[in-house]
């Protein structure tokens, strides 16, 4: 069975976690190691991720104020998986979100087995509602001025349903200097060193939840800041970054201070 390494990052989603955590231990046909990290939560989800742990020998670590990308940077390191066999499999999972299906990673498998030369492996899923009932498909095609090639290089993939081998994650660190868009920076920077991708939006294998605080459903002008960064460093697309820095600067105007 193939070895999947999944970082669960959490902070005070005790709501949202078990059905996380219930997702993955319900996958079939692969072997699952899990590496919970906690920011310090103060509801009852060290209650829930500590009877997961129990039962499945699963990690429970609490690193206060770490913040999100530095949780999955920290989860991601090579020490964290001193057992994990050379042909693993990494990926992080955010404690809102889940796998749709029990066989989930055996999917993600099937196509790291066909296509035995890729190293990273992105495919599709499904919006969830707040209560975790299907919405529609995640279809990542936004203004025609960002479209396009920002998927072809790697920008635009379904952070969930994106899996990558041991020698890309021991290669390509996370950047936890951007709060909203690391996992974007993270793939394209995987795509310009020049790794090999099978992309399948069609198979669904994950479920992205929306709810009220969902980092990706707000647009404070620090995360327009990021993506126009994004553009202009990563994709050198000076259109789209001028586009995205004057609607930050725009955001920014709008904004209530009291």
């Amino acid at each position: 069975h193939m070895y999947f390494c999944v970082v669960v990052p959490n902070l005070n989603y005790g709501q949202f976690l078990d059905a996380c955590l219930a997702s993955i231990e319900a996958q079939v046909g692969v072997d699952v190691g899990v590496l919970i990290i906690d920011g310090g939560s103060t509801d009852d989800s060290r209650t829930i991720a500590e009877d997961y742990c129990q039962r499945n020998n699963w990690t429970f670590l609490e690193k206060k104020g770490l913040g999100q990308a530095a949780s999955i940077a920290f989860g991601l390191a090579k020490e964290q998986w001193p057992d994990a066999p050379d042909d693993a499999v990494y990926c992080w999972l955010n404690s809102d979100d889940t796998f749709l299906r029990s066989d989930s990673l055996r999917i993600v498998a099937d196509q790291f087995e066909t296509f035995f030369d890729v190293d990273v492996v992105s495919l599709g899923g499904y919006f969830l509602s707040g209560d975790g009932r299907l919405q529609a498909p995640v279809n990542y095609d936004y203004h025609p001025l960002i479209r396009g090639d920002v998927f072809l290089r790697g920008g635009a993939f379904l952070q969930p349903a994106t899996f990558w081998n041991a020698k890309v994650n021991y290669a390509i660190v996370i950047n936890n200097a951007y709060r909203y868009v690391f996992d974007g920076d993270y793939f394209l920077r995987m795509r310009i060193e020049g790794y090999n991708f099978y992309v399948n939006p069609r198979l669904h294998v994950a479920g992205y939840r929306l709810h009220g605080s969902n980092l990706s459903l707000n647009v404070p002008p620090k995360r327009v800041s990021e993506l126009a960064a994004l553009y202009r460093i990563r994709l050198s697309r000076p259109g789209a970054s001028l586009y995205l820095s004057v609607m930050a600067k725009l955001l920014r105007a709008c904004e209530f201070v009291p």
